[in-house]
């Protein structure tokens, strides 16, 4: 028989200034959270009383992306922080599986696999020919490159106190522009040659006049074509260029003058505006 050994009077009167409580367990609102509906996380859109469509261009390119496949029903939200997403970024889409019943988390790379369970796909993505597909990667090339560099230059500067408040895993502007050039070389001779060259030197009219000419390049390719490279249903190539025009028309800087004085440009983004801004809705 085991035997209980008494608690001194002393010490039970002192563990009575500490009486032990149990609590009910903590109602998990996880599930409540998320929607069986497919729901994309974005950065914040320009104006979510006009529209729901991201202020980021990367993530405006995959709702242009998902929407011009011909989906629809997809909802958004950008209550979430950029570090919650898969590796620190968004955008990410959170679907359902009926079969598992369970909720999985996609990152942007794997968003195009998913379309194709959706919708079919076919072995040129929507391009006329093989050469049409080759030469959508020069175009895409064009617009990751030069207009997005000018793209950068045009965005308002931050506070002070934003920079600070920015996690380190934030890609500024400057950081962003560090991977589109290269660093200056060194200085031939005099005494500063042995010191490394450090920093970004970016010839900001330089930039400004490339931009230019690309955006004179992509409307003479459009014409009065329905869709770029005269593909017959809109692309990948279709997406990103309705990214990098609807963010440059939501600036007041002198950069959408350039998309403003093409006609057919405008035209483009207005028809692909109607498109892809009903497909999706607020979580």
């Amino acid at each position: 028989m085991t035997s209980v050994i008494p608690i001194p009077p002393p010490l039970k009167a002192f563990f009575a200034h500490f009486p032990l409580y149990v609590y009910p367990p903590i109602q998990t609102r996880e599930r409540q959270e998320y929607s069986k509906f497919p729901t994309l996380w974005i950065h914040p859109p320009f104006d979510p009383s006009a529209n729901l469509l991201s202020s980021d261009i990367e993530c405006l390119k995959w709702q242009a992306y998902i929407a011009l496949r011909g989906l629809s029903n997809i909802l958004v939200r950008w209550d979430f922080h950029p570090d919650a997403g898969i590796d620190g970024h968004l955008p990410n889409l959170c679907t359902y599986s009926e079969s598992a019943g369970d909720y999985e988390l996609l990152d942007r790379k794997m968003i195009p696999g998913w379309v194709d369970t959706q919708v079919s796909a076919d072995g040129l993505d929507g391009f006329n020919d093989e050469e049409a597909k080759l030469e959508s990667e020069a175009w895409i090339s064009l617009l990751e490159g030069t207009v997005h560099a000018a793209v950068i230059l045009a965005q308002p500067p931050k506070s002070l106190l934003s920079e600070i408040m920015s996690p380190p895993s934030f890609q500024s502007p400057l950081n962003s522009l560090k991977v589109i050039f290269a660093q200056p070389p060194a200085p031939l001779s005099g005494l500063s040659s042995i010191l490394p060259p450090s920093g970004t030197q970016v010839d900001v009219s330089g930039v400004f006049a490339e931009y230019k000419n690309a955006i004179v390049a992509l409307s003479d390719r459009l014409g009065e074509d329905k869709w770029f490279l005269a593909s017959s249903r809109p692309t990948a190539l279709d997406a990103l260029v309705f990214a990098y025009l609807h963010s440059i028309l939501s600036y007041s800087h002198h950069i959408r003058l350039e998309v403003i004085r093409r006609a057919n440009l405008v035209a483009w983004h207005h028809r692909a505006l109607h498109i892809i801004a009903p497909c999706f809705g607020a979580h």
